[in-house]
């Protein structure tokens, strides 16, 4: 597995959307994308449809709704949290849920400030 594609998947797991969920794919590949061009991120619902090509679901608005998916699911569970952790900041906090696009500039933001490097957890999170 290329080096970037298992950080963005570990940000992912440690900020705590679950890799069993449809959108986390979506949010991996969106994430992967952007982290060279985050100009990608301006037309939101075209880059949707670029990686719907590319993973076999051709509507953009279905993409979306899996991310938010996997979003609210994290939020609800509580499981957001490890976001502060990640940035040592409170980037998250209880009371509102974070967008797919302020999600995905997070995982843009922890992977080009490589943050992971300095990073250690107690214990890893579920396995990729």
């Amino acid at each position: 597995m290329e080096n970037r594609e298992k950080q963005v998947k570990l940000f992912l797991l440690r900020a705590g959307i679950k890799c069993d969920q449809v959108g986390f794919t979506f949010l991996k590949e969106i994430i992967l994308r952007c982290a060279d061009d985050q100009s990608l991120l301006r037309n939101f619902k075209a880059l949707c449809s670029s990686v719907g090509q590319k993973l076999g679901e051709d509507n953009p608005v279905r993409i979306e709704a899996n991310m938010n998916n996997a979003i609210k699911n994290a939020f609800k569970n509580k499981r957001l949290e490890g976001l502060n952790k990640l940035f040592g900041a409170a980037v998250v906090n209880g009371t509102r849920k974070p967008t797919c696009l302020e999600i995905i500039r997070l995982g843009i933001e922890y992977i080009n400030l490589e943050l992971y490097k300095d990073f250690v957890w107690e214990e890893e999170p579920q396995s990729l």
